[in-house]
């Protein structure tokens, strides 16, 4: 697959998985959305969260571009906020071709390469759905989005002192050694993804939390 043509996979694939934690928010009075997530924190706060991230990744890609990025008035809301972050990151992706091929997109202190940007929104957008949302689970995200969610975890831990050093591997086929391998924990995605979500499972080595 091309450059070009996985970026347009790639966003159409975004764009179903904003879409659906969209809907579930939007379904979600005040009451729930202010109810606490499985993190822990409300899901009024992960949504904002989710948002300011977005408008930050799209920041970066323009600083990487060297272009001055685009004042933004965000709003209060955070289902609102949410939306506007989608519409500013997806004009953000458009020009993600401007960037040369070994450019280092820095956000939320991991350094990405251009062709990673969108597999990290989507990873965020899929991750932040499984601790809001009552019915939607990693399971019923597209097997690429999982995979997504897992690559950025992984980035994140790497960079990361105080992640133990591990082996991943999923029954899927993919590999991963986090701070050189070390002890190595198998599963299915979803399984391994749910764990480094949450930073610990049964059985399993603690991790830091995504957050």
């Amino acid at each position: 697959m091309t450059t070009i043509s996985r970026l347009a996979s790639d966003l159409s694939r975004l764009g179903r998985e904003s879409d659906m934690l969209d809907t579930i928010v939007t379904m979600m009075g005040d009451d729930l959305l202010d109810a606490p997530s499985t993190d822990g924190r409300s899901r009024r706060e992960v949504v904002a969260t989710l948002a300011d991230s977005g408008f930050a990744l799209a920041a970066a890609v323009d600083a990487a571009a060297g272009n001055t990025p685009t004042d933004t008035a965000v709003p209060d809301d955070a289902r609102v906020r949410y939306r506007e972050s989608n519409t500013v990151f997806a004009a953000a992706a458009d020009r993600l071709d401007q960037l040369p091929d070994d450019a280092a997109v820095e956000h939320a202190g991991v350094a990405l390469q251009r062709d990673d940007v969108v597999g990290q929104r989507i990873a965020e957008v899929v991750l932040a759905n499984n601790v809001i949302s009552r019915v939607w689970t990693l399971d019923e995200a597209d097997p690429d989005s999982v995979l997504n969610a897992l690559d950025a975890m992984v980035r994140r831990l790497e960079s990361r002192d105080d992640a133990p050093s591990l082996t991943l591997a999923t029954l899927e086929g993919d590999r991963w050694e986090l701070h050189g391998g070390g002890q190595e924990v198998s599963g299915t995605r979803e399984h391994l993804a749910q764990w480094l979500a949450h930073g610990e499972a049964d059985d399993l080595p603690a991790v830091p939390a995504w957050s």
